[in-house]
């Protein structure tokens, strides 16, 4: 039983050796949006990114201290918005949504035993999940104002964006934990949404074992 024994206590070793798995949380350091008038009269009026990152990282640990990283991160925000959806009507949203970011990356860590920096580079993909919008449409005419709830919003422009994100942190070697704050930032190909931001900068902890 003393060998199965050893290669049941060995195992975990050998795993952390190759991979190691944890969760990231951190601080969105850009917002979501941007507030200014286009050529068209719309206007994206305020947006607000709430304070928090969170989501789960896994990572494979490559030969001469090279790794890939895969997160899956959650952030969410709201905006409101005025436009003219038409020549006599003007449209007011208050849009809620949650976005969902994949980033995939090549890490490479200098030497060190226990502090040990890293610079990071590859691709990322982001979703929009859980869009709500409540409107008011209010007509020029003597008309009632119009209002409801949508799934959708008439300042979106993609659902899916690809980006390139780039970083850089340190890694603490604590016990059998890794602590890895970072600054990530990300240029993401095309808007989400009417004058949504397409730098975005985040702070990061990852804490992984």
């Amino acid at each position: 039983m003393k060998p199965f024994a050893l290669l049941f206590l060995a195992a975990p070793i050998g795993f952390s050796q190759w991979f190691s798995f944890g969760v990231k949380a951190g601080v969105p350091v850009t917002d979501f949006g941007v507030a200014h008038p286009d050529a068209t009269n719309t206007y994206l009026v305020t947006s607000t990114t709430n304070p928090y990152v969170v989501g789960g990282t896994f990572e494979a640990h490559l030969p001469r201290n090279f790794a890939a990283e895969f997160d899956a991160l959650y952030r969410h925000f709201r905006f409101q918005d005025q436009y003219l959806s038409n020549p006599m009507t003007l449209t007011n949203e208050r849009v809620s949504t949650g976005l969902l970011e994949f980033p995939l990356l090549l890490k490479y860590r200098l030497h060190g035993k226990v502090i040990r920096p890293f610079v990071d580079g590859g691709a990322s993909f982001d979703r929009l999940i859980g869009l709500t919008d409540s409107f008011v449409n209010r007509s020029t005419l003597p008309y009632p104002p119009e209002s409801g709830t949508s799934s959708t919003t008439g300042a979106l422009l993609n659902t899916t964006v690809p980006g390139f994100a780039v970083g850089g942190g340190v890694d603490v070697h604590v016990g059998f934990l890794h602590l890895s704050p970072e600054l990530r930032y990300t240029r993401w190909e095309s808007p989400h949404l009417f004058k949504s931001n397409q730098n975005q900068a985040e702070l990061l902890l990852g804490i992984t074992y």
